[in-house]
């Protein structure tokens, strides 16, 4: 019985002090960005061993969501992506600089605005596309998000397109909203 007890304590103060993210924009991102990746033209310079590697980047209270997301997508996915092997990796803010796999993407979850900072240092050194939870990363230098309005709405920072090294394909592009980073 204490250990029900002390089981729902830890629960309850986790969930007191973690971010609140919406399952429905979770879902819909955990599905549409990893098909985003292969709209890369540049693809084939960002693979590890011919091998697509997707970072869930996360604070420590969000294990959990980051677990989930990857349970998602591999759900979704089986490991393969339109015929490359995709491989999911969790990876904690405060590791970020300790990278030495080459990864083709972040996707970035709740951040505090240093680790936002340290990723998109990280990423445009690295030419590693990111996806963003929150819309409004992309003005602290991440690339793409999707925002849930009347139907999916993409976004591109559009500074970073070029910084990232990513040149996705036209019809993208035309269906895209662009946000400066001002």
């Amino acid at each position: 019985m204490f250990t029900k007890i002390l089981l729902l304590c830890i629960f309850l103060v986790h969930s007191v002090y973690a971010y609140i993210y919406n399952d429905l924009l979770v879902k819909t991102q955990a599905t549409i960005f990893p098909k985003i990746i292969l709209l890369d033209q540049n693809l084939s310079h960002k693979l590890q061993d011919g091998t697509i590697v997707f970072a869930i980047v996360y604070e420590k209270d969000d294990l959990y969501m980051a677990q989930s997301i990857k349970k998602m997508m591999e759900k979704s996915y089986d490991h393969l992506l339109d015929g490359y092997p995709f491989q999911i990796e969790l990876l904690e803010a405060s590791q970020i600089g300790e990278i030495t796999k080459k990864v083709t993407a972040f996707y970035v979850l709740h951040l505090c605005e240093q680790a936002i900072v340290e990723v998109s240092k990280v990423a445009s050194s690295k030419h590693i596309i990111t996806f963003s939870y929150d819309l409004d990363n992309l003005r602290k230098g991440l690339l793409f998000s999707v925002a849930m309005e009347q139907s999916p709405t993409f976004y591109i920072n559009k500074k970073n397109l070029y910084a990232e090294n990513v040149n996705f394909v036209p019809p993208l592009l035309q269906m895209v909203t662009f946000i400066d980073r001002n």
